[in-house]
């Protein structure tokens, strides 16, 4: 189990470099989205929960799915 209330995550920043190195891992390495990529790589199944603000998902949990993508 994974939680990233209260730590810092950003966004994609769109800069595609994920793409260009052709690797499963973001090139922004100051939080724990690489760390949760690698470990969603390795698991059978992935399940997300999220509590929801104004009919949507927490903004950390749309960066780790934006990111993970």
């Amino acid at each position: 189990m994974i939680q990233l209330a209260g730590k810092p995550v950003r966004g994609c920043t769109a800069c595609l470099q994920c793409r260009n190195n052709q690797t499963p891992r973001c090139v922004i390495k100051t939080d724990p989205i690489n760390d949760c990529i690698a470990k969603m790589i390795k698991a059978d199944g992935i399940i997300i929960g999220s509590p929801t603000y104004f009919a949507n998902l927490t903004t950390e949990t749309k960066a780790l799915l934006d990111r993970a993508g």
